[in-house]
């Protein structure tokens, strides 16, 4: 019989093929074990052609442990390395410690792409951020909610409009406050989208009245703004166009 020309420093399962027949080095016996080349089942291990890899209800398995079917495993499994269950439905990450659900780059220790409901949390959820929470004060800021019921009192920012060709900006507040120093010819901000708008509450008292950016006004023109008290106006965006109502006056 020909000698064996194995390879030098080998590790632990690695494979040597040589005249037909299919070795693997075993680092706990030093030597090399030689696979058989069908199906056999010795008690401990079923190897199948010579392939290094182990078949469970397949004949062409494509990996060290491939298995079609249902599996069940008694007792505490140890996986070293990498896990997945069907690439990216759940992937855990053996180098950082970070798991994927939905994907397999996760950047935090849970990272999931996808909707995640949950029936609770432990802890305070101080170290928690981006989360709305209404058991308290809080700020919403560009937030879309549906179907809302609010209980109990809203308030409103009023901003002070300041000059005589002010930017006219629901952002800054839904109700303003202008007293004119002198005659003044405002704008509309850029920022206004269709269903903002705001309460205006002019004091002229002087008289010298506004001159409005294009506006659809009901009655067709702006009002006459009264010389004492507040003059009261409503402007608001549908569309392209801004359309105005005279309230009230206030004297």
């Amino acid at each position: 019989m020909a000698a064996i020309n194995f390879p030098s420093s080998p590790s632990n399962g690695d494979a040597h093929t040589e005249n037909g027949a299919t070795y693997e080095y075993a680092t706990s016996t030093t030597s090399w074990l030689k696979v058989p080349s069908t199906w056999i089942n010795d008690g401990a291990y079923v190897y199948y052609d010579g392939a290094l890899n182990v078949g469970i209800g397949t004949t062409t398995p494509t990996n060290k442990l491939h298995v079609v079917g249902t599996t069940l495993l008694t007792g505490a499994t140890d996986v070293t390395g990498d896990f997945a269950v069907n690439t990216d439905v759940l992937w855990v990450n053996a180098s950082n410690g970070r798991v994927g659900i939905g994907n397999t780059s996760p950047t935090t220790a849970l990272d999931v792409t996808g909707t995640l409901t949950a029936t609770s949390y432990l802890g305070d959820g101080s170290q928690l951020t981006g989360v709305v929470t209404l058991t308290d004060t809080q700020t919403l800021t560009n937030k879309t909610m549906d179907g809302v019921a609010l209980t109990g009192k809203v308030t409103e920012d009023v901003f002070v409009v300041t000059g005589t060709s002010p930017e006219l900006d629901p952002a800054n507040g839904t109700m303003a406050t202008w007293t004119l120093t002198g005659t003044s010819t405002p704008t509309f901000a850029a920022s206004w989208t269709q269903g903002e708008s705001m309460l205006l509450l002019v004091n002229d008292g002087t008289g010298y009245g506004i001159t409005f950016p294009t506006t659809l006004w009901n009655g067709g023109t702006p009002p006459t703004l009264a010389t004492s008290g507040y003059t009261i106006m409503s402007i608001f965006k549908v569309g392209a166009n801004f359309y105005a109502s005279h309230t009230g006056d206030f004297s």
